[in-house]
């Protein structure tokens, strides 16, 4: 029996297939969805072909959703500890599919549900890698 979700991850879930969809409309592949290891997770692993380096770009995209922006917007919740476990959970994605001659960044997608609108704030390369 799967666990009943909380309104909060409800809404990260929601916010996550948005971001997805957001992201494959911006001609970006989807390769993986909640990638997990020991050393942290990411939300969505997708490669940009769009890149203005002419190569493919592998990006690992943090999904941040909010339904109320009491708190500052999504992408501002994105702490410097998140940070530290995306770039070392990317470390391990990298190493165990041999990607370590492929260029990365690491994006942030922003969505807030409101009123009955969906807005989406992409802010791409927020870390140097």
């Amino acid at each position: 029996m799967e666990a009943r979700k909380t309104p909060s991850q409800h809404t990260g879930s929601h916010g996550e297939d948005i971001a997805a969809d957001y992201l494959e409309k911006k001609r970006y592949k989807i390769v993986h969805r909640n990638y997990r290891c020991r050393r942290g997770e990411i939300d969505i692993i997708c490669l940009d072909e769009t890149a203005d380096s002419g190569n493919n770009v592998l990006v690992f995209v943090e999904v941040k959703a909010r339904r109320v922006l009491d708190y500052g917007a999504p992408s501002e919740s994105v702490t410097t500890e998140k940070i530290g476990r995306m770039r070392r959970a990317a470390e391990v994605y990298i190493m165990m599919n041999g990607l370590e001659e492929v260029c990365c960044r690491f994006d942030v997608v922003g969505i807030v549900f409101n009123r009955g609108e969906t807005q989406i704030e992409h802010i791409q390369d927020v870390i140097d890698y």
